[in-house]
């Protein structure tokens, strides 16, 4: 029998071409059609009508000789339609016509090849692309793990060479920009060493407070790792300004602020140079404290231990100076209020005197002359311990059997007396002939 479809024969029970693989047309046996073979419906043409033509051609070539042809039978439907199967008597008879089936294989082939052809550059650039994309994946990768090791430009180096496999990648644009603002600000940080090989510590600390200042309004893991670099940069130019500088201090107001620098940091290099300046202090402030100590001047002397235990607590050297200072602060007070006392008693007294008793009299002389006149002088000094002036004399002029017989006064001729300095007076008055001697009985003066 023959494929309807394509003309291949086939073995008597097939059920599927073996060619095409379409299913073989197999009429079951029946009132129109007893012998069970294949057949046309009339009216419509054959699949293949070359091949039908051809096939009854070779079966009459084969029969043998002044046999006949059987004729095609002819069928009727139960509608009256008429059909003609123009078939082979014997199927296994019959041979398709040589060529025909393989052109037909070639235009079924064809659309197939395409096919496969296709699907095989859909693969291919499918796995190429998946390729790149790994290859960009692997790259942008180790960028972000150079990145965070601080190696910029190696990171930079990664993104650009995956950039030219995926110009438009969003994210490996995004982050070049990060790289280039970085490396940025990694170079202002980087330009402080130059400041301080030149000690321009301020200029230093005023660039990396400028990049610190940048970084807040950045966020992110390259931009943390920036930021820790600054502090630790900004921590290195504090301690290289504090150790070439503090040597040269030699007071408390001097070293005090190095240790205002040094106290935001808590790494081993900063603890031990403020160990170093603090042990520094303690003995600036014991020299100090000491000498003010021998001066007697116990309030500067607790005030400089003072505020450098502020600074160096615990520090048993002055603090056995302070109880020191404190004593002898304590026995020089109750010595001094003794004296005070002493010397309030003494100028007490001395005051005294200086109001009573301050006016001696050295001499006095009274006599008549030859002109009737009694005569009166003398001189008197300051014994006082302040000077004095307007010294007056009250004085009795008496007879001679002693009685007073005028009192009077008069003031020394010599205004101001400093302490131990002398004064004359001199009066006279008419003589009565009774007049005898003079008495000098007080006196008044101005202390200053």
């Amino acid at each position: 029998m023959y494929c309807i479809h394509c003309g291949t024969a086939l073995p008597p029970d097939s059920k599927f071409c073996t060619h095409c693989g379409k299913a073989v047309y197999r009429p079951e046996p029946g009132p129109d059609n007893a012998q069970g073979t294949e057949r046309d419906v009339a009216g419509e043409p054959s699949a293949f009508p070359a091949f039908a033509a051809e096939a009854e051609a070779e079966v009459a070539a084969s029969a043998e000789p002044g046999a006949a042809v059987p004729a095609p039978p002819i069928a009727s439907s139960a509608k009256g339609d008429a059909r003609a199967a123009a078939v082979p008597p014997s199927a296994a008879a019959v041979k398709a016509p040589p060529g025909k089936p393989k052109s037909r294989a070639v235009y079924w082939l064809l659309p197939l090849l395409c096919t496969l052809l296709s699907a095989a550059s859909v693969a291919g650039v499918f796995a190429y692309q998946t390729f790149v994309n790994m290859e960009v994946d692997r790259l942008h990768t180790e960028a972000e793990r150079l990145a965070l090791e601080g190696d910029w430009r190696g990171a930079l180096d990664r993104i650009d060479a995956a950039l030219e496999k995926r110009p438009g990648h969003a994210l490996l644009k995004n982050d070049r920009q990060v790289l280039l603002d970085t490396m940025l600000l990694d170079d202002k940080i980087a330009g402080t060493t130059d400041d301080l090989e030149a000690k321009e510590y301020d200029e230093a600390k005023q660039r990396i407070e400028t990049v610190k200042d940048q970084l807040e309004d950045r966020s992110g893991a390259v931009y943390a790792l920036l930021s820790a670099k600054a502090d630790r940069q900004e921590e290195t130019i504090v301690l290289t300004q504090v150790k070439n500088e503090y040597p040269e201090a030699a007071t408390l107001a001097q070293l005090t602020p190095y240790l205002k620098l040094l106290k935001p940091y808590d790494s081993e290099e900063a603890k031990a140079a403020s160990k170093e300046i603090a042990d520094k202090i303690v003995d600036v402030a014991h020299k100090q404290a000491s000498e003010a100590l021998a001066d007697k001047n116990f309030a500067e002397a607790l005030s400089t231990i003072n505020e450098a235990l502020v600074h160096a607590k615990d520090a048993d050297k002055l603090e056995e100076l302070k109880e020191r200072v404190e004593a002898e602060q304590t026995a020089f007070e109750e010595a001094e209020r003794e004296r005070l006392e002493s010397a309030m008693k003494a100028a007490s007294q001395e005051d005294l005197r200086n109001r009573t008793e301050a006016v001696e009299l050295v001499s006095i002389y009274a006599y008549p002359d030859e002109y009737g006149y009694f005569n009166i002088e003398g001189e008197i000094r300051n014994i006082a311990t302040r000077p004095i002036s307007s010294v007056m004399l009250y004085y009795d002029i008496l007879d001679g059997w002693g009685d007073v017989l005028y009192s009077d006064s008069l003031y020394v001729d010599t205004e101001y007396l400093g302490v131990g300095e002398t004064g004359t007076f001199y009066v006279y008055y008419d003589h009565d002939g009774m007049m005898d001697s003079v008495n000098v009985t007080s006196a008044e003066w101005i202390v200053h």
